[in-house]
């Protein structure tokens, strides 16, 4: 924020920015001063000025991701899955670092330890919510970090969908056990599944009053329905 002032005879300008060191300097004129805060102050948007890294040593990944998960995960629609992938990466050494030292090579060293335990698209996912992170503490909370680290990483390639379909012999043994299974709903909802496009999660929210024959739909819960959902989910006629 600028602050310009008289002093005399001249004009001062002050330009504060958390995270950077105060900028000062004294001009004949009041455009003058005002011209020149104005320049600090899009140069500190672009990144052109020194950070005053004494701030940055005070927070580490972890806190980030804690207060990603309270501002900005809590909002989301699967808020319970990317909690879970908070806390694997919050379990990793990089956590453990303070901003000011987080590297692309530390996220490099994330991914590949990564890669060894699960697949690519997984890894791929963890680093897209570590990578907002660090943007939303750029743009949103007003922290002094210059740079991304995970945009200076190449990312796994994306895992290679799956080919291989299942053997009659073990078709039979699957309906086997959804015969076996305790809850009398598991057979029924594995046939209708595909006659709801893989809407399981929706429907499992839903009760008989949620469904309209003559629309031959589903309304969604509002918690779990996207904008299109809202309008109801459609069923194919032997669903009903």
């Amino acid at each position: 924020m600028a602050t310009i002032r008289k002093r005399g005879s001249s004009w001062q300008a002050q330009v504060r920015r958390q995270g950077f060191p105060l900028l000062t300097k004294t001009f004949s004129s009041k455009a003058d001063a005002a011209a020149w805060a104005r320049e600090q102050e899009r140069a500190v948007d672009r990144g052109e000025l020194p950070i005053n890294h004494r701030e940055l040593k005070s927070v580490t990944v972890r806190d980030l991701l804690n207060r990603y998960e309270r501002e900005v995960t809590i909002r989301k629609r699967g808020a319970d899955r990317e909690q879970f992938k908070l806390r694997v990466i919050s379990a990793h050494s990089i956590a453990k670092a303070t901003v000011d030292e987080v590297t692309g090579a530390m996220v490099a060293r994330y991914r590949d330890d990564r890669l060894k335990i699960v697949t690519s698209g997984t890894v791929r996912r963890e680093l897209a919510i570590l990578q907002h992170c660090f943007e939303v503490a750029r743009r949103e909370w007003d922290l002094p970090i210059s740079h991304n680290p995970v945009r200076q990483i190449t990312l796994p390639e994306p895992s290679r969908s799956r080919q291989r379909r299942l053997a009659p012999e073990e078709i039979e043994s699957f309906w086997a056990a959804a015969d076996r299974a305790r809850a009398w709903y598991v057979k029924p909802l594995v046939l209708l599944e595909p006659r709801i496009f893989n809407r399981t999660r929706i429907l499992r929210a839903s009760d008989s009053s949620s469904i309209r024959s003559a629309q031959r739909d589903c309304r969604c819960h509002p918690r779990l329905a996207t904008a299109r959902q809202r309008f109801g989910l459609p069923l194919y006629v032997d669903a009903l």
